[in-house]
């Protein structure tokens, strides 16, 4: 309910109130007659007078409030104060009775309580896992015609679990499987044997237990089985929102009393369903799966609705047509069973006759019909002095305010609100000319109008402009925040390496809106929850993501601070890398600025104001045809339109203004911020044997690169771990391998390798390794927004050509640092965590910023000064030597500096230590 699209704080605009009350956990702690009839009922009075006391309330006198009870209706319906029997009166008090009431099991004799799903143990993040289960339920194997998990009920005089046991254990052909559920076997608490019971059976037999229903009955449908129910009130009369009102369409009936008159009825009976009728049946019920479960919380179904879905709709009916329902209070609730049910049912015939057998089971009648006369207005239920506890169970929900109570606005624009996304949510399978503007999407996410050039970009989205809310909005709007977990799929057995991500990365950018498939924890290297195989080279997805949930985005772009363009430029040049042929890898990048210059919000700041966000290195976009090398990558940070925008990128020029560089993304991904502190607080505490280590491989084919160097020192050192990356089947691409190293270690090295920066130095930094960095342009000049400008207090620099030259020890230097300084630097490293991690696309931390958040700010305060210098006349930006951005970034002037050497030529694939 937390994540319902139509939640308001405005109670006038609510069509319904939700009442967050834990019914079945409140009555859970008081069933048996331990416990005085006061002491049961008492937080049930107090939420009933709390709510009487709200504005709400007297709207309706409550008609327009429901509350989720987690057990079956008996267990609220005590019949009477001086039997200390069972549960409480909370559906007997007068209050409650207007409001309405969702069960597992409802009461045929009530009005005002309804029937939902049980829950299952299936809980899909998307609907792919519904559809891949529904498919594997369809070709299963059942060898067995029926089958039957439970116990028998000797104490229940009524009861025919006997007689079904009997006839399942002597069924002639051996067509069923019996699973015996009680205390000595405990069968039945493990869902897998469950589970595989029904999934290999045609037909589940669901006969009455300890009450009509059964959880059962949702596991057999989930599992794809056809239920055989021998009371109407076992289903039928239930759960009218969420099965068909043809219920032979998909479940047997057999009547209870039937089950008596004849030998092996049930084989019979069921052997004379023809295979082309249990088979549509069959369908019928897999059909029925997405209606009987419940989505991870933490995710959302697009297609499918789920039991929560169905449940909201039909409270929201039964709200708006209260006052015209044959359920009025003028209806005499004693015949509620043959009436009321039958409205819930929607079979109106003359004198309420039905097609449904009357209840025959007086077991029942007899014991609830007596609450009909019972009345609690007397009942002098004193006040508990834990009120806070009361307020937090009863109060109003709402997001970002203390009530807790929600209120549901029905909102027709609700479906809408997310549809805009679809085309972008494909990641590969659009391109710009697809992508067509749609004035009906209601989520703040401006689309680029319809290209009419030709057909380029094949398998990249692109073409969707985001604009952001004025900077100085920012304090006053509040943060609605999505609370929960992260999907869960397989993980491949093999993880993809860059070849992989060139040629197919729209497989691995979907799992789990791009993170990546889930990682197995076998070793426990990792916490329990947040950890994806994530490919460096997906950032641009990922930030993608994050800017759909940002706070403050807009559709006017007159009073936007920035405009993000969604060009996913890294997945664009993978497919080109390589290609001999130029205009073929420049295509896109043209093909996009043709299109922006075209639009209005262009022309008003010719694109300063624009940022992207390219899930690769500088390099990859700066081919110059003057250069050695070029069969690389495309020229698109050097067109103008380009150099006008803000450029994101895991690493960027030092020579160039107009690209900065933002963290890699690591493998964690936190989808709250409990998650990073039991992270940061585990590696705080973290046992490190290992003085320092290094993973990586050589560059033989670099004159300048010191890996050699350091990999015979680390070698040679008993302080060290290495681990070796020469091929693609070592552990480097095993990252809880990498992890566990870094996590063993003081400190990690960090020197270059294809390039100034690796995604290692973020990996170490989320292991709480202190990095030992060679070069200046592998991180201090590279993430000024996410690392601090005294880099001493986080890493440890020895400069590359002392190494190079011999001249220096690794072991001797870091062996130098005091144990205290280790300390602190830790301390400091530990704190910079969510900072460099990019939380989970699906959720957001609340106290924390990770790094999509620092960058966000970093890019509305660059935009704002560019702005600001523009209408001054003046442009810092463009106001100096390129040459020596790095210097004017990090400084902010350009004088001499010790790491002049270090930058003196420009970026050379072949050899980039320039001195």
């Amino acid at each position: 309910m937390k994540q319902y699209r139509c939640l308001t704080n405005i109670s006038s605009k609510a069509s319904a109130v939700y009442v967050p009350f834990y019914a079945g956990l409140d009555v859970g702690r008081y069933l048996w007659d331990d416990y005085e009839t006061k002491v049961r009922d008492n937080a049930s009075m107090e939420v009933v007078e709390y709510l009487k006391g709200k504005p709400e309330w007297k709207k309706m006198w409550g008609r327009d409030h429901f509350l989720v009870a987690g057990r079956v209706s008996w267990d609220f319906r005590r019949a009477r104060d001086n039997k200390l029997d069972w549960g409480n009166s909370l559906f007997n008090l007068p209050e409650v009775k207007n409001m309405t009431n969702l069960v597992i099991e409802s009461s045929p004799w009530s009005n005002t309580d309804f029937a939902i799903p049980y829950p299952t143990y299936f809980h899909p993040s998307s609907d792919d896992e519904v559809y891949h289960w529904q498919e594997k339920m369809m070709q299963k194997q059942r060898p067995y015609l029926f089958s039957f998990a439970g116990a028998p009920r000797p104490e229940l005089k009524d009861s025919i679990r006997n007689e079904i046991i009997n006839q399942c254990l002597g069924s002639k052909g051996k067509h069923c499987k019996f699973v015996r559920c009680d205390a000595n076997t405990k069968n039945c608490d493990k869902p897998e044997t469950v589970m595989r019971l029904f999934q290999s059976s045609i037909f589940c037999l669901q006969p009455p237990g300890d009450s009509y229903t059964r959880r059962s009955a949702f596991d057999s449908i989930l599992a794809g089985c056809i239920p055989v129910f021998f009371h109407p009130a076992s289903a039928y009369v239930q759960y009218l929102w969420h099965f068909p009102k043809n219920y032979t369409s998909y479940s047997v009936f057999i009547p209870m009393e039937d089950i008596t008159k004849g030998e092996f009825v049930i084989e019979k009976r069921l052997l004379e369903i023809p295979k082309e009728k249990a088979v549509a049946m069959r369908e019928e019920v897999i059909k029925l799966i997405p209606n009987v479960i419940y989505a991870n919380p933490n995710s959302r179904l697009e297609k499918f609705e789920d039991a929560f879905d169905i449940a909201v709709k039909g409270v929201l009916s039964r709200i708006t047509t209260e006052n015209n329902s044959v359920l009025s209070d003028d209806f005499p609730e004693d015949l509620s069973w043959n009436v009321a049910s039958l409205a819930k049912f929607y079979v109106y015939s003359v004198n309420y006759q039905h097609e449904i057998p009357i209840i025959p089971n007086r077991r029942y009648t007899e014991s609830i019909s007596s609450t009909l006369d019972e009345s609690n207005a007397n009942n002098n239920t004193s006040i508990r002095e834990e009120t806070e506890q009361t307020e937090e169970k009863t109060g109003e929900i709402q997001e970002e305010t203390e009530e807790k109570t929600g209120e549901i606005q029905e909102e027709t624009e609700a479906k809408t609100e997310e549809t805009g996304d679809d085309e972008i949510d494909k990641l590969l399978d659009v391109n710009i000319k697809d992508i067509v503007e749609d004035s009906d999407h209601k989520s703040s996410i401006k689309v680029i109008e319809k290209s009419e050039q030709d057909e380029i970009i094949k398998e990249t989205a692109v073409a969707k402009e985001t604009m952001m809310e004025k900077q100085q909005q920012f304090p006053t709007l509040k943060k609605k925040r999505r609370k929960g977990r992260p999907k869960r799929r397989k993980t491949p057995k093999n993880l993809s390496n860059i070849q992989v991500v060139n040629t197919n990365y729209n497989q691995e950018s979907s799992w789990n809106n791009n993170v990546g498939p889930e990682l197995p924890n076998s070793d426990r290297v990792f916490s329990e929850h947040g950890w994806f195989a994530t490919n460096q080279f997906l950032l641009e997805v990922i930030f993608h993501n994050r800017m759909k949930q940002y706070d403050c985005l807009t559709n006017d772009s007159s009073i936007a601070s920035a405009i993000f363009v969604p060009f996913y430029t890294g997945l664009d040049v993978a497919r080109h890398l390589w290609n001999t042929d130029s205009d073929i890898r420049d295509s896109g990048g043209f093909e996009l600025v043709r299109l922006l210059k075209r639009k209005p919000e262009w022309k008003r700041w010719w694109g300063r104001d624009h940022f992207f966000a390219a899930g690769r290195i500088t390099w990859d976009f700066r081919r110059s045809e003057n250069k050695n090398d070029p069969d690389w990558g495309t020229k698109f940070l050097y067109l103008p339109e380009a150099r006008n925008m803000t450029g994101l990128v895991i690493e960027s020029s030092p020579w160039n203004s107009n690209d900065f560089g933002i963290p890699y993304p690591t493998y964690f991904h936190p989808s709250n911020d409990a998650d990073v502190f039991q992270w940061q607080y585990r590696m705080s505490k973290q046992k490190r044997r290992n003085l320092f280590c290094f993973a990586g491989a050589p560059r033989p084919d670099r004159p300048d690169s010191i890996r050699n160097q350091l990999i015979n020192q680390c070698e040679s050192s008993k302080k060290c771990m290495m681990i070796h990356c020469n091929n693609w089947k070592n552990k480097c691409h095993k990252p809880a391998e990498l992890m566990k190293m870094f996590q063993s270690s003081h400190f990690c090295l960090q020197p270059p390798g294809d390039s100034y920066t690796r995604r290692s130095t973020f990996d170490s930094i989320l292991a709480g390794c202190i990095p030992v960095f060679f070069h200046p342009g592998s991180a201090y000049i590279q993430y000024l927004w996410h690392l601090p400008r005294e880099f001493t207090k986080y890493s440890v620099f020895i400069p590359m050509y002392e190494v190079r030259d011999g001249k220096v020890s690794i072991q001797k230097v870091l062996e130098k640092i005091s144990a205290q300084r280790v300390e602190k630097m830790r301390e400091e490293i530990i704190n910079l965590i969510p900072k460099i991690i990019y939380a989970d696309p699906r959720c957001k931390l609340e106290s924390l910023e990770d790094a999509f958040d620092v960058t966000v700010k970093g890019v509305l305060e660059r935009v704002r000064r560019i702005k600001e210098d523009m209408r001054n006349g003046r442009d810092d930006s463009f106001g100096y030597d390129e040459r020596q951005a790095w210097k004017y970034r990090w400084l902010g002037k350009l004088e001499e500096h010790e790491w002049d050497p270090y930058f003196s030529g420009s970026f050379d694939s072949r050899n980039f230590t320039n001195f």
